[in-house]
C-alpha cells in the first residue's frame, strides 16, 4: 500500500488514536495489522521530521530562532512540494470496513467520522477494491 508522506503526515495522530484502543480478544489480526501499521508510521514520521529540519536549515531557517519571512515562505513552499511528491509504501493490507465490526454490525472501536476520513488510506469500504490505494488521492 502507497500513501503520499503528506496524507500520513495528514493522518498520523488519527492513526495513533485508533491503534491505541483497546480491541476484543477475537480480533487479534487486526491488532497485529494496527499495531505494525503504527510502528512503520511512526518511522516515517521521524524520518520526515528530520528531513523537514534539513530542508529548514537549507532554507536559512534555524529551528526556534527568529527567521526571515522570505526563508519561511520559501520553505513552506518545498516542503509542501516534497510531502506532496514523495510516498511511502506500507507492508499492511487494508483494513476492510467490515472488520472494525462485530457480529451485530457494531463497530468495535471507537472512531470519529473525521479520523476514519483521515484514514480513508488504511479502512476501505467493503465494496473499495484493494488495490485503489495504490496512488491514493490527496487530501
Amino acid at each position: 500500500m502507497k500513501i503520499s508522506l503528506n496524507e500520513l503526515n495528514n493522518s498520523y495522530q488519527a492513526l495513533e488514536r485508533l491503534a491505541a484502543q483497546s480491541l476484543p480478544k477475537n480480533t487479534t489480526a487486526l491488532h497485529y495489522k494496527l499495531k505494525r501499521t503504527i510502528k512503520q508510521a511512526k518511522k516515517e514520521i521521524e524520518t520526515l521530521a528530520e528531513t523537514l529540519n534539513d530542508l529548514m536549515e537549507k532554507c536559512g531557517i534555524t529551528p526556534g530562532q527568529p527567521a526571515d519571512a522570505a526563508a519561511v515562505k520559501e520553505y513552506q513552499r518545498i516542503s509542501k512540494d516534497f510531502l506532496k511528491s514523495e510516498t511511502v509504501e506500507f507492508w499492511a493490507d487494508p483494513i476492510k470496513r467490515a472488520d472494525l465490526l462485530d457480529k451485530d454490525s457494531n463497530l468495535i472501536i471507537s472512531i470519529s467520522p473525521l479520523d476514519e476520513a483521515d484514514l480513508s488510506w488504511l479502512i476501505l469500504d467493503d465494496e473499495q477494491p484493494d488495490n485503489e490505494t495504490e496512488g491514493h488521492h490527496e487530501s
